[in-house]
């Protein structure tokens, strides 16, 4: 039974506060940082040196880098499909909810862009929204992992700060610990044995049913074939990341050797698990200019690549992402808003 999203017209008002209170700390604490290190990543950098480096960019391979931009949020789709399995809807409304997720994952604080892309598909009634959160929390974990792995394979190529290795290891942590957790009742509640975990006694009933709705996205990779198709397809999303990193550093003719190229990556977009402002202005960016600097890259090329880098990834799926929410119309737009905010 699909779970179809609804209006908290009436919700009392001290409802609402305590509900969006969480985000308004998040909005507040994320956009302050952000403010602090565009303030820290600009000191120093001559405004006009800035504007005469970006100026002079390759532009031809800027463009280029929105290739796997695109090409990234198809992969992403297929891989959504494994997820979902046979009751996966169409790969035109898995686009459209991703894309919707992640314009506004870009433009609001506190990640509700993924209960919005969950809602979305809600709507087409042939998902519950339990499921697909599940879908979308394996997703998540999965690219977490993959990124600490990178990252701990690759640590040893430069000299990190210890933290940012710290904060990849508690990552990586709970990452598994999620995952792990996930498949661990997933596979209790497939085999239904009450002698061997108390869930076999709810299967049948409310609380089974969530159960069996929240551990669905790691129920779909039980299977050899579906496991292997959602490690390949992991596999290409970062593969094409790295070419559009590495896509943007070539347009500001910056040479990183290749592991540098993938360290860098791994290390951005593990940065954005915190607390950033709308569009992760400042910490992306901050983040990006310290790793250069640990290759020897001079500042205001360093800043000048982070914001066309920037641009590169975020712009391109807010684009189509506000076409689709506009096409919807905007009363079941702000009813998807509003009902995500609240949840």
């Amino acid at each position: 039974m699909s779970i179809s999203p609804a209006p908290l017209a009436g919700s009392s008002s001290p409802g609402r506060l305590r509900r969006a209170l969480p985000r308004l700390i998040s909005l507040t604490v994320g956009t302050v940082l952000g403010i602090v290190l565009i303030v820290l990543l600009l000191r120093g950098v001559n405004g006009h040196v800035l504007v005469r480096t970006l100026s002079r960019a390759n532009y031809w391979l800027l463009a280029a880098a929105v290739t796997p931009s695109v090409a990234i949020l198809f992969l992403k789709v297929e891989r959504w499909r494994v997820l979902l399995g046979a009751d996966s809807p169409g790969r035109n409304v898995l686009f459209a909810a991703l894309n919707v997720g992640y314009a506004v994952n870009t433009l609001l604080p506190a990640r509700i862009g993924d209960l919005v892309s969950a809602y979305w598909l809600a709507r087409q009634g042939t998902i519950s929204l339990v499921r697909t959160i599940s879908t979308i929390a394996v997703e998540r974990v999965a690219d977490g992992l993959t990124l600490c792995v990178i990252l701990f394979v690759l640590a040893p190529s430069v000299a990190l700060p210890p933290r940012i290795l710290m904060t990849a290891v508690v990552a990586g942590v709970l990452g598994a610990l999620i995952l792990g957790g996930l498949i661990l009742v997933a596979a209790l509640m497939r085999t239904g044995r009450r002698a061997w975990w108390i869930f076999g006694r709810y299967r049948e009933t409310r609380v089974g049913g969530v159960l069996q709705q929240v551990t669905a996205g790691v129920r779909a990779l039980h299977s050899g074939s579906s496991a292997a198709s959602f490690v390949v397809w992991t596999c290409l999303i970062w593969a094409a990341t790295v070419v559009q990193v590495w896509l943007a550093l070539a347009a500001f003719d910056i040479q990183l050797p290749p592991a540098g190229v993938v360290l860098l990556t791994a290390v951005l977009f593990l940065s954005m698990a915190v607390p950033a402002a709308p569009a992760y202005i400042g910490v992306f960016d901050y983040v990006m200019v310290l790793m250069l600097g640990l290759y020897g890259v001079a500042r205001t090329p360093a800043v000048a690549a982070a914001l066309a880098c920037h641009a590169v990834v975020f712009l391109p799926v807010t684009v189509i992402g506000m076409v689709y929410l506009a096409r919807a119309g905007s009363q079941t737009a702000a009813q998807i808003f509003e009902t995500a905010a609240g949840g």
